[in-house]
């Protein structure tokens, strides 16, 4: 009798075997009070939870629950993500609860399936506690194991070997891709006035994947944020030196989603990093240059010039369906000039500063910002030697004779005579 009752408690036939071996009358006490187990108070676990770093170790067993401790600053924007990894047993109803000093901030339980994540801006400095575990009490021979992630701004963050984060390359494409209940976070240095774009650009996507885009200063402030289903992108000017933090998740409804992205960084003035396969770099006067602009991407060119020097930029679309967007940024990091069209983007500029500019070449569709295609940049600076690419037309003209050409879309032919 004993064994057919304990049956129906522990129900796996590992327990049933074991239970073979307990004497007859220990079992039937275990019987008669395996319903006050429910009752007892839960074993509490308690941890630190790293800024950044993606706990993969999270383990729920019979009565337990599980607390997080984290230290944030009033003002800080606050991204908490869980997503049960794995169960053994009966599926699991999990739970989270956020509170500061036994306020509730936030609470949450649902499906195993899916993620449970808050976003929030912290209303208190000090100590913030997470409590996970299961609705329904895990059961005695059950387990639940689950991934934990916190974003936060304004704090050091740490990036797990294998993760994607940390560092971003002026210039350079990162790589990076999205579990369930993660957060990517990366940062920069900026100094005031230096003008700063990122893009995020879904590349690889299972379900309904939406990855959003936030910007923080040094303080923790947000500076720029965006969330588009496949390319989100910021533009701003820096307000304070420091170093910025960039966090990257997926900010669908669809909490099970999950893909990879490309992350474009461009800050200028400063030095400039190509990434390999990518174009960018130096510009050859009177050269043809050729290039490719994927999602998302946008190249970053220089040219040296001197006080005065008249400078004539085209950005001529060859392929695919971009809309030229072309701006010039000086050496001390101002915006100069700029066009945008649907072939050909082009300007014209007196050098008002001396020293390395910039030139940023991308997609300028607003309504389309996933189109891709390639692109001609044509680079004249009628004060200095040029040089002709091949198939191109150029170079010294011969007094009194015919010399023939031909301008393709943003094309320009420099000649020279003597006199």
């Amino acid at each position: 009798m004993s064994n057919l009752l304990l049956s129906a408690e522990f129900g796996s036939m590992e327990s049933r075997s074991f239970l073979r071996h307990v004497p007859t009358c220990l079992l039937n006490c275990l019987v008669l009070a395996a319903p006050l187990f429910a009752l007892l108070p839960q074993a509490l676990s308690q941890s630190g939870l790293s800024n950044g770093l993606i706990e993969y170790d999270g383990k729920i067993d019979w009565g337990d629950v599980d607390e997080w401790i984290f230290n944030a600053e009033a003002g800080d924007f606050i991204s908490l993500r869980m997503a049960v990894d794995e169960y053994k047993d009966e599926a699991p109803t999990p739970y989270i609860i956020l509170d500061f000093n036994g306020e509730v901030l936030w609470s949450e339980s649902g499906n195993f399936r899916f993620d449970m994540n808050k976003t929030l801006i912290a209303p208190y400095t000090g100590k913030y506690h997470v409590q996970i575990g299961d609705v329904n009490g895990v059961p005695l021979l059950g387990r639940i194991e689950y991934i934990l992630s916190l974003a936060q701004s304004g704090a050091p963050f740490t990036t797990r070997e294998g993760d994607q984060g940390g560092p971003l390359t002026n210039g350079a494409r990162h790589s990076g891709q999205l579990i369930r209940g993660d957060s990517d976070m990366w940062s920069f240095e900026a100094e005031t006035g230096q003008n700063i774009d990122i893009s995020v650009v879904e590349t690889e996507a299972f379900g309904n994947l939406s990855i959003g885009l936030r910007v923080f200063d040094e303080t923790g402030a947000s500076v720029a944020s965006d969330f588009d289903s496949t390319n989100s992108k910021v533009y701003f000017t820096a307000e304070s030196t420091g170093t910025y933090t960039v966090i990257v998740q997926n900010d669908s409804s669809d909490d099970d989603a999950n893909g990879s992205y490309h992350l474009y960084y461009s800050r200028f003035p400063d030095e400039i990093t190509v990434s390999e396969g990518d174009e960018g770099g130096p510009l050859q006067n009177g050269a043809r240059t050729s290039g490719a602009i994927d999602t998302g991407d946008v190249d970053l060119w220089t040219f040296e010039a001197q006080v005065g020097d008249p400078i004539d930029i085209s950005f001529a679309r060859t392929g695919g369906s971009i809309s030229p967007l072309l701006n010039v940024f000086a050496p001390d990091g101002t915006f100069v000039t700029g066009d945008s069209d649907s072939d050909n983007a082009k300007v014209f500029l007196y050098a008002e500063q001396a020293g390395t500019y910039v030139v940023a070449v991308e997609n300028g569709d607003n309504v389309f910002p996933e189109l891709s295609g390639t692109y001609d940049l044509y680079y004249s600076n009628m004060l200095e030697e040029f040089a002709i690419s091949e198939g191109d037309e150029g170079g010294p003209l011969q007094n009194g004779a015919r010399t023939s050409g031909a301008i393709d879309t943003g094309d320009v032919d420099l000649w020279t005579f003597e006199a």
